[in-house]
């Protein structure tokens, strides 16, 4: 059983390409500020290596939530719902 702690700061990713290169390096600045990470993305059948290496890293501070209809803009929409229910979370932007 995970023990939960609802008040770690998360970073919240949502990508569309499972094999996304910035997995990894969020997974090591998450870890770097003790943060838990977040990510959105479109239903898969098995994760990806950049995926699993993310969970390798940071164990029970690497959330992922699977989306159905995995389109950027409905992804986007659901990492901006969940942000707003989460005060302690906040959405990377990648400008």
């Amino acid at each position: 059983m995970i023990n939960f702690d609802d008040s770690k700061q998360e970073l919240v990713y949502y990508t569309v390409d499972h094999t996304d290169s910035k997995l990894l390096e969020l997974a090591v600045q998450c870890q770097s500020e003790n943060a838990r990470l977040v990510l959105i993305i479109p239903t898969i059948k098995s994760y990806t290596k950049e995926i699993t290496d993310c969970y390798r890293f940071l164990g029970d501070d690497l959330l992922i939530y699977e989306i159905n209809l995995g389109m950027r803009n409905n992804l986007r929409a659901r990492a901006n719902k969940y942000i707003e229910y989460h005060t302690n979370s906040r959405l990377f932007n990648e400008n």
